[in-house]
């Protein structure tokens, strides 16, 4: 759905422009994410987000940065970090539009998988690997066991 791998390189799409376009605006969104290495798949994708801590008031462990709602409610946008600063809001928010925009494109329905595959890198010898893995995974895509059509062991095209 988001494009083709084509000489180890991926080609987006339509669909894949319009999915890439929104995990771009993810740092518009939520202030204390970066986006890092990433790659459209065929039917999936692979990214790194680094989060910022939101700083926080030592003694009341409460944001220092937050802005008062004129309506008295919950503020829900990055004017309060305190509501935007996790991982899950973040991919709901990407997961949300994305769908939203693409079933509009396409006049049916798009779905993401239900959940996604997080892990913490906590050095930069783990961020170097998921980076190298994400960068070579249009060069391995004929073996990835998401592709339909993957290469098998023994050279046949045929699926496993």
């Amino acid at each position: 759905m988001f494009g083709n791998i084509e000489n180890g390189q991926m080609v987006l799409s339509e669909l894949g422009k319009e999915a890439k376009k929104f995990w771009d605006q993810i740092p518009k969104h939520f202030s204390h994410a970066h986006m890092d290495e990433y790659v459209f798949m065929p039917n999936h994708m692979h990214g790194i987000i680094m989060i910022e801590p939101v700083r926080r008031d030592a003694i009341y462990g409460v944001s220092i940065q937050e802005s008062k709602p004129k309506n008295g409610g919950i503020v829900s946008t990055d004017k309060n970090p305190m509501l935007n600063d996790s991982l899950s809001r973040m991919i709901r928010w990407y997961k949300g539009r994305t769908t939203y925009e693409i079933n509009k494109l396409i006049h049916k329905k798009f779905q993401w998988q239900a959940r996604f595959y997080e892990h913490v890198i906590r050095n930069d010898a783990d961020l170097d690997r998921v980076r190298e893995y994400i960068g070579n995974n249009p060069l391995n895509w004929e073996l990835d066991e998401e592709n339909a059509d993957r290469i098998r062991g023994d050279g046949d095209k045929r699926p496993l």
